[in-house]
This record gives structure tokens, C-alpha cells and sequence, in this order.
């Protein structure tokens, strides 16, 4: 009986800590894994001066990173679920939405790719969503 009782605390306890809401440094951190993972694959993948920007944008910025002007001269853009998940992650109280946009070169080419982080702050889980901005 013991046994039990402690288990079930153990249960309780770990469904409470998961069930917590990151902090501000522990979205930057996550948040900075993920870019560093984008710019190891680059590297694997024989790219050189791989860098990588990430923001926390504001409403406002999205709509006009996905709306704006200079949408109509990226190589791809995010099709229309894919924006509609970025949106609703961003007005959602349970998920962030982080922006990343990647730079490389490959030989004699260039290239810069953007990739949505929608964070879940409670399962500490995420969703990438990425599109070419452009590429020579």
C-alpha cells in the first residue's frame, strides 16, 4: 500500500511539473537548441558562413513577414494551414511563436531559409514550419 501511495505521488508530482508553463530563459534556451540544430544540419550538409537570427515577433511583424511586400519575392512561401497555424499558435495562450531565419552558402550559391517555431509552452514541444526566403 506504500508502494502505491508513493507511486501515485511520483505520477501526481510529474504530471504537475509538466503541466508548467516554461519560463521566459527556458523558451530561449529551447528556442536557441532548435536554431542550433538547423545551423548543425547545414554544416553537415557541406554549407559554410551558416548563421542564423532568432526573434520573438509581434503580431504585427508576422503579418507582414507573411503578407508583406516582400512576400512576393521569396522563393516559397508557408501555404495557407501552415500560416493559419502560425496565427493561431500566436493568439493561443498555451504556444509562442518564434522566428528563425537561416543563412548559408554552398559553393557559389547562397541561400536563407525561414522556419517558424510554434513552441507549446505546457508540453514543452514544438512545430517547425520553413520555407525558402531565397536562394542563388
Amino acid at each position: 500500500m506504500k508502494q502505491l501511495v508513493i507511486v501515485l505521488t511520483l505520477l501526481a508530482s510529474s504530471f504537475a511539473f509538466s503541466a508548467t508553463k516554461m519560463t521566459h530563459e527556458q523558451r530561449d534556451k529551447y528556442v536557441a537548441d532548435v536554431a542550433k540544430e538547423l545551423r548543425r544540419d547545414l554544416w553537415i550538409q557541406q554549407h559554410e558562413d551558416v548563421n542564423s537570427t532568432t526573434e520573438y515577433p509581434s503580431y504585427e511583424e508576422i503579418e507582414d513577414f507573411l503578407f508583406g511586400e516582400q512576400s512576393r519575392y521569396y522563393e516559397s512561401n508557408l501555404d495557407d494551414d501552415e500560416v493559419e497555424q502560425v496565427l493561431s499558435c500566436y493568439k493561443s495562450r498555451s504556444c509562442r511563436v518564434y522566428h528563425i531565419v537561416v543563412s548559408s552558402s554552398y559553393y557559389s550559391g547562397y541561400g536563407e531559409d525561414s522556419h517558424f517555431v510554434l513552441l507549446d509552452v505546457y508540453k514543452r514541444k514544438h512545430e517547425l514550419l520553413s520555407h525558402n526566403i531565397y536562394s542563388e
